[in-house]
């Protein structure tokens, strides 16, 4: 199937495929009535002491601990120490586990999350770039808040609770509003810097929007 036959229908599918697949059926498909309504409050965090983990804090005023705990409140670290007095409180048995910072990712275009299932790097005409500027031009505001929401279930789940959002498929005001409350929505650390396509006659630029409202914008600075 040629790049030029990609569209709208297809990006679909995409969704469809996905949602079989069993990777985030809820996420892409419980989803309804979007609108552009402010972002939903997260559910409470609570107040929790993560116990006996080996800890690597990646601080050299603390250290590593074979063996430590580390209390949470409301979703902030408020200590780490080799036994934390819990209580009253949730204990979370970390024994034999290893806690550590989550990983940071500093480069992703979250937004082309929902076209992976179609690109493929053996065949030229479905590479990244060809899908991607074939689908992006066809996305809807609420296309783009749930491929960000996909990604981001993702890469929370391997472990990255930091990200940058290079949104450089930003079509409208809605659509990056989208993005930013996905990001919101999710509750993960991140920020987001945004631009819009231009097609030329051979091929695509990138340009800064004329949205300077959403020129870089961050995200809630949450702990997850």
């Amino acid at each position: 199937m040629s790049t030029s036959k990609i569209g709208r229908r297809t990006v679909l599918q995409a969704v469809a495929a996905l949602a079989a697949s069993g990777i985030a059926p809820n996420l892409l498909l419980a989803q309804s009535g979007f609108s552009a309504r402010p972002g939903r409050a997260l559910p409470p965090r609570g107040e929790f002491v993560i116990r006996g983990a080996t800890v690597l804090t990646i601080d050299d005023k603390i250290g590593d601990l074979a063996r430590g705990d580390v209390h949470v409140r409301n979703g902030v670290i408020v200590a780490v120490a080799e036994n934390i007095n819990a209580a009253g409180l949730t204990v979370l048995d970390a024994g034999n586990m290893i806690c550590l910072p989550g990983f940071i990712d500093t480069h992703w275009h979250l937004w082309t999350s929902l076209c992976r299932s179609v690109i493929r790097i053996d065949d030229p005409r479905r590479s990244y770039f060809p899908v991607t500027n074939a689908l992006g031009r066809h996305f809807t505001p609420e296309d783009s808040y749930r491929s960000v929401r996909l990604g981001l279930a993702e890469g929370l789940s391997a472990g990255a609770t930091t990200v940058h959002n290079w949104a450089h498929n930003i079509r409208s005001p809605e659509h990056a509003d989208a993005e930013l409350r996905a990001m919101r929505d999710t509750g993960i650390r991140g920020g987001s810097l945004t631009a819009r396509r231009r097609a030329g006659p051979t091929k695509s630029r990138w340009t800064s929007p004329a949205l300077p409202r959403h020129s870089a914008t961050g995200c809630p600075t949450t702990a997850r």
